[in-house]
């Protein structure tokens, strides 16, 4: 065995040490290789901005300033809202708005699933009743929703958690039909509890399901609060919008465009830190 073992040693010395063609052994062309891909995937991503902002200056100049205003002047807007402090009240406005919607629809959509999984017969009667729900534009609904819980917050966060709540809720439903039937026959054998099956084997297959519904639910949850400031309201980037479109001002909608993109890019980046240890405590109970 110890004989066997020294060969394969000296094959795998000999591999690394053998010279390609033009006097490098294979670890160094690998190691080259990876430098380079690493040099083209920053090249590229240097290269990507430089030539849409060339593309949207040409376009800029085919089309007038007054439609599609140049870069520059955007640039500009966004350090003159950057120095705004009504701006930023606007701000916090919107991610209140978004975090607590997101928050109510996650509770919700986690819950709704957890309940109809456990009951088939609700599934099969309630899901094409969900589905059409789904299918209603919420944009629709929300001027019965403002109507009925009025022009402050609460309207907004509600019709948040309508446009968030379905993705959570058919991601964590999708989990619980991914469970293998032969572990929960394996469970009832051993005589576990309800709750000793649900924390040893559902919770740890639903988790990545949960975490793929909270990352399309924390998009979605910033869609469905400016959709609400679009119906009725005074404060948040949405009325900003809409003031905004009002006095023709291009460069300032997208400069509010642009505070909206990196605030989903933050709760994106947030949430992916939060979940990230209970995505590997599932992984770790799965092997």
């Amino acid at each position: 065995m110890s004989q066997t073992t020294q060969q394969l040693d000296d094959r795998r010395a000999e591999g690394s040490s053998r010279h390609v063609g033009d006097g490098r052994t294979p670890v160094q062309v690998r190691r080259r290789a990876a430098v380079r891909r690493r040099v083209t995937v920053w090249g590229l991503g240097v290269l990507i901005p430089v030539v849409i902002v060339a593309v949207w200056q040409l376009l800029s100049q085919l089309v007038g300033a007054y439609l599609l205003p140049e870069p520059l002047d955007v640039a500009r807007k966004i350090v003159d809202d950057a120095s705004s402090g009504a701006f930023w009240g606007d701000v916090w406005v919107t991610l209140v708005e978004v975090l607590l919607g997101f928050v109510l629809a996650s509770l919700a959509g986690a819950a709704a699933a957890v309940f109809v999984a456990s009951v088939p017969l609700l599934e099969r009667l309630l899901m094409p009743y969900i589905v059409g729900f789904q299918t209603l534009p919420k944009i629709a609904l929300a001027p019965l929703i403002t109507i009925w819980v009025g022009y402050g917050i609460n309207s907004k966060v509600v019709i948040t958690a309508l446009v968030a709540v379905f993705p959570v809720f058919v991601n964590v439903l999708t989990g619980f039909r991914s469970i293998d039937r032969d572990a929960l026959l394996l469970m009832r054998s051993l005589r576990a509890s309800r709750t000793q099956t649900f924390l040893k084997l559902k919770l740890p297959a639903i988790l990545p399901y949960l975490v793929a519904g909270l990352n399309i639910a924390i998009v979605f949850a910033i869609i469905g609060a400016i959709v609400g400031e679009f119906i009725g309201s005074s404060n948040g980037l949405g009325s900003v919008i809409l003031t905004r479109q009002a006095s023709i001002d291009v460069a300032g909608v997208f400069s509010v465009l642009f505070y909206l993109s990196l605030i989903g890019l933050a709760l994106s980046y947030l949430l992916e830190g939060v979940t990230r240890p209970f995505l590997a405590w599932s992984e770790n109970r799965d092997s």
